[in-house]
């Protein structure tokens, strides 16, 4: 879960970063069905290489 809320609020960062420039990039960019798979393998290799020092 913490993988996850860091991932959310850094997509929603670069978003508002966009904004910021003068882009429109609706919010919606950042809840993407991905995230959640791609923040759990960040969690395996986290937690594999924790395991391994």
């Amino acid at each position: 879960m913490v993988f996850l809320a860091a991932n959310v609020l850094a997509a929603s960062a670069m978003v508002l970063v966009l904004r910021a420039t003068g882009r429109f990039v609706a919010l919606y960019a950042a809840d993407d069905v991905v995230l959640p798979v791609l923040s759990l393998l960040q969690a395996l290799v986290f937690r594999w290489w924790a395991a391994s020092r």
